[in-house]
């Protein structure tokens, strides 16, 4: 991207990136250690670079922090991360690794792939004791306790867990797996959108599953998710699936999946007019209720071994019901000045917005519920008319709806999405073998 280029603040000139990793083993593979070194470099116009120290991924304008600077005329970043862990891998009964890692907040790649967040110093160490010699009740069994523990480079923590796991497979084959792990309070630096970091809650997880021996004819799978928070959010999910063979041509399976989930904390916007506490800005979060149903479907037919119908199916609906609206009390913390209290009022609108008057001060949020419905489907049709000379029939559906209200989908909203509105595709192909002798 040349200087003066009318996209040069939206696409860097130079990204490089470079690497390498090494692995040693010991005692015949039992014991490994390995790890890895990079660097990227990326230039170019000081508009795009300043977007870059801007963005979701490192968010250098937080004000509360001293140890990042935010320098609009920079025309390059320069980063680099690593890791190194070690581990034993083989072992009748103990098995452990260890892992660390870190990115400087300069590091960028997303010129070549993807890249969330930097700045990140992790830490993760297991332990597990296994039992692959059949007994009375199982067939075999493994349980593991696992530290995990994330921070920035300022050693601030922005993530730390406890976690237990149980893999349990029964005589008869069917498989048991039960989690459960503790979130403790961390420092998140995105929450606030480029704001402050603010405190994340205490949570507590716990997960089990139960499927039966996967080589069945008909093989299924159920699990339970259950998570709160001591911020009064909730999360729990039903999920499983389904796959019968009726005859030798035919296949069928179904993956059902709810979701319930609420966050007591949930980004709304950011507006001028705010205390010190917060650096003069109002951080505005909201409760969400949110609901999630969907289901995949797959049929697949052969109807001779050369000629074969596969369908796939996915309804889903949604929906998000915001209330409890609130700015950050102070930075690092979680508390909200709840709108409606202490010398505020809040109002809903005509139009659903609302309303919010803090002294003299009177400002608008948006109205934010939302419910969508959606449908995607493809159905092929694959016909091996002759060896290596293949017909394929492709059509494809994609429908959608979206409306301004939070309601909860139930069960029967999956149907609802299969009447909306939306596109076809229709794709033919065909690939033909030229034999040459």
């Amino acid at each position: 991207m040349a200087p003066g280029d009318p996209l040069a603040g939206t696409y860097a000139r130079t990204a490089v990136t470079g690497g390498s990793d090494w692995n040693l083993r010991f005692d015949g593979g039992a014991y490994e250690m390995g790890g890895s070194l990079g660097f990227s470099y990326v230039e170019g116009d000081s508009a795009r670079i300043l977007s870059l120290q801007q963005s979701s991924a490192r968010y250098f304008q937080r004000p509360d922090q001293d140890y990042l600077q935010i320098d609009s005329s920079r025309t390059a970043l320069t980063g680099y991360q690593g890791s190194l862990y070690v581990r034993k891998n083989s072992g009748r009964h103990w098995l452990w690794n260890a892992f660390f890692s870190f990115e400087s907040p300069d590091f960028e790649l997303n010129d070549l792939g993807r890249l969330s967040t930097t700045d990140d110093v992790a830490g993760f160490a297991t332990v597990a004791y296994r039992e692959t010699k059949p007994g009375s009740l199982f067939q075999s069994w493994e349980v593991s306790l696992s530290s995990e523990n994330l921070f920035n480079t300022n050693l601030d923590r922005k993530f730390g867990a406890i976690r237990t796991d149980a893999s349990l497979t029964w005589r008869n084959f069917w498989r048991t797996n039960l989690t459960a792990w503790v979130d403790v309070r961390g420092q998140s630096t995105t929450l606030t959108r480029g704001g402050p970091s603010m405190k994340t809650a205490l949570s507590r997880v716990v997960i089990g599953s139960l499927s039966n021996n996967f080589g069945a004819s008909t093989s299924w799978r159920a699990r339970v998710y259950y998570g709160t928070n001591e911020l009064d959010g909730l999360t729990y999910r039903l999920s499983g699936s389904l796959t019968f063979r009726p005859a030798p041509r035919w296949e069928f399976s179904i993956s059902p999946n709810y979701l319930r989930d609420i966050e007591p904390r949930q980004y709304v916007a950011t507006l001028a007019g705010a205390p010190t506490a917060t650096f003069g800005q109002r951080y505005v979060f909201a409760r969400i209720n949110r609901s999630t149903w969907l289901a995949r479907l797959r049929v697949n037919f052969a109807v001779t071994p050369d000629l074969t119908v596969e369908l796939y199916a996915e309804p889903f609906a949604a929906s998000g019901r915001y209330d409890s609206h609130g700015e950050l009390a102070a930075a690092g913390d979680f508390a909200l000045r709840s709108y409606g209290r202490d010398g505020t009022t809040i109002a809903q609108e005509t139009d659903n917005s609302y309303t919010v008057t803090d002294g003299p001060d009177s400002f608008t949020l948006p109205f934010l519920d939302f419910n969508i419905r959606s449908f995607r489907s493809n159905m092929v049709l694959r016909w091996e008319w002759r060896p290596g000379s293949t017909l394929f029939l492709v059509w494809q559906q994609d429908r959608s709806s979206f409306e301004e209200r939070g309601d909860m989908v139930r069960p029967f909203s999956l149907f609802d999405a299969v009447t909306s509105g939306g596109d076809n595709f229709f794709a033919v192909k065909l690939t033909y073998w030229l034999a040459v002798n």
